[in-house]
C-alpha cells in the first residue's frame, strides 16, 4: 500500500504544479488584457 500511496501523492504534485503554471499564465493574460484596454 505504501508504494500506491506515493504514486499517488507524485501525481498529485504533478497536477498541482501543472495547476500553479496555469493560474500564473491565466494572471498574466488578465493583466496584460487589462494594460491593453487602458492603453
Amino acid at each position: 500500500m505504501k508504494g500506491l500511496n506515493r504514486e499517488k501523492t507524485i501525481g498529485f504534485i504533478k497536477e498541482f504544479r501543472v495547476f500553479m503554471v496555469y493560474s500564473s499564465y491565466l494572471t498574466q493574460l488578465k493583466s496584460i488584457d487589462a494594460v491593453l484596454r487602458f492603453h
